[in-house]
């Protein structure tokens, strides 16, 4: 495990001179799975991604047992230039997810690496809807951390799904709104395709989440949609206002019912 403890501590001379020999594998694994290309990406050693590149036989897109790729731990940390090298090789394979079903798009918006996502997006092979084996995509996670500069690049995006639910019932924007993410809200709202009621399999709507929370500026942004159902009320008959009684917000459930908000 020479080379994987080299390519993992950053070694770059040690690494050159491991590669030099004829018999190196440069595909062994850990225990993990991980292989010396993974530790590489995944520690952002530019120069050793480099030199492993060089050999005929790297395996670029071979997985650790649970399925993260050197591109996906690439984009997880967002390590620019590694995932500017990778993407480079036509073998790269920039869709393959892990276990969960995760793909590397999707661990570039959770985390908010902007200048990663860009990257990604260029591509013509980029599934920008792909989502986790629960039915989470990109956009979802980019609107529950409240990533407002990723959630922009997506909304960009020709085909862009913003409506699309997980096995739960949530939508993106039922994310934003549970997180309070004003910034967030606003430009979900801003897209005219937007589905602002779309409820949970529970009959939680993005109104009554907020309203739950206390996010009074994603509550009066949502109010101000002519099209807000104020009174929809979840599986067990409970409304926005309900919501806001019950947790103690006060100020929400006097602006739910100065907009005819009922129990």
């Amino acid at each position: 495990m020479e080379l994987f403890d080299a390519c993992k501590e950053g070694r770059v001379d040690d690494v050159k001179r491991l590669l030099a020999r004829d018999k190196i594998d440069v595909n062994k694994a850990d225990k993990y799975g991980r292989t010396p290309l993974f530790m590489a990406c995944a520690n952002g050693h530019v120069d050793i991604v480099k030199n492993l590149l060089t050999k005929n036989k790297i395996k670029i897109n071979k997985a650790a047992k649970d399925g993260e790729t050197p591109l996906i731990i690439a984009c997880q940390k967002g390590h620019v230039d590694v995932v500017r090298l990778l993407l480079a090789r036509k073998e790269i394979q920039i869709n393959q997810a892990n276990e969960d079903g995760a793909t590397p798009l999707l661990f570039a918006c959770a985390h908010g690496h902007v200048h990663v996502v860009e990257l990604l997006l260029a591509r013509d092979d980029i599934k920008i809807n792909q989502a986790m084996n629960d039915g989470r995509t990109p956009l979802y996670f980019a609107c529950k951390t409240g990533r407002v500069g990723v959630v922009r690049l997506l909304l960009d995006q020709p085909g862009i799904q913003i409506n699309k639910k997980t096995h739960k019932g949530i939508t993106p924007l039922y994310a934003a709104c549970d997180g309070g993410h004003v910034d967030v809200v606003r430009l979900m709202l801003a897209r005219k395709e937007i589905k602002i009621n779309r409820a949970t399999l529970k009959g939680l709507t993005p109104l009554s989440r907020a309203c739950y929370h206390g996010h009074m500026d994603v509550v009066r942004l949502l109010l101000a949609q002519k099209d807000i159902k104020i009174n929809q009320t979840s599986r067990e008959g409970l409304t926005p206002l309900y919501f806001a009684i019950n947790v103690g917000h006060s100020e929400i459930a006097d602006l739910l019912r100065q907009n005819g908000g009922k129990e």
